[in-house]
């Protein structure tokens, strides 16, 4: 599957700092990073991966919420 423009949304700021970067980290959450940094590359064409604060996420939820009701 190739997907096209997918845009990421994390509430966690060290996550979407570390997905960017191209360090490598002897960590778990090094090797768990680089994974997905190489899978979606690979099946990926067109991403963004961005950070927002948590706060937006819970409008977010309730206008998803909301949309399902309506629906």
């Amino acid at each position: 599957m190739q997907f096209d423009n997918m845009d990421f949304v994390l509430d966690s700021k060290t996550t979407t700092i570390a997905f960017h970067n191209s360090w490598v980290v002897a960590t778990k959450f090094g090797n768990i990073t680089s994974a997905s940094r190489n899978i979606f590359a690979s099946y990926l064409t067109n991403f963004r991966m961005k950070f927002n604060r948590r706060q937006i996420n819970v409008v977010d939820h309730i206008l998803a919420g909301a949309a399902t009701v309506i629906s």
